[in-house]
């Protein structure tokens, strides 16, 4: 795994009409769909709603999940928090987010999936 100064990547090519990445095949120029894991088809099922994005590290994203790729998460209205900053813990901090709302300190960001821990709905946490 990289160090963390090149995963929180806001996104300034984002276009939100992008297509499912594609591969090409072996033959001519017609475009393969790629496989997609489980994990990307249940992750799409929360497409639109507000998820946390727990990481092995001390970021947490909380946002709302606006594609889903094999390699990456885009999220709209987020907050990236460094737990390392305060001294809250994740799961303080992810309840505080439960019960008083999402603290957006970014319009958009990508994150890598082999950055990702754990996923759950901001809307599953009990506080």
């Amino acid at each position: 795994m990289t160090g963390l100064l090149g995963l929180i990547v806001p996104c300034p090519y984002y276009n939100a009409d992008m297509e499912t990445p594609q591969e090409q095949s072996g033959s001519g120029n017609a475009a393969a769909p790629l496989t997609i894991p489980a994990a990307t088809t249940t992750l799409a099922r929360w497409l639109g709603a507000v998820v946390v994005l727990d990481t092995a590290g001390p970021l947490i994203y909380i946002g709302t999940l606006k594609e889903v790729f094999p390699d990456a998460l885009i999220l709209e209205e987020v907050d990236v928090h460094d737990c390392s900053d305060s001294r809250s813990t994740k799961e303080f901090y992810i309840a505080q987010a439960r019960q008083l709302g999402v603290h957006v300190n970014r319009s958009v960001v990508w994150v890598r999936r082999d950055f990702v821990v754990s996923a759950s709905l901001l809307q599953s946490v009990r506080v």
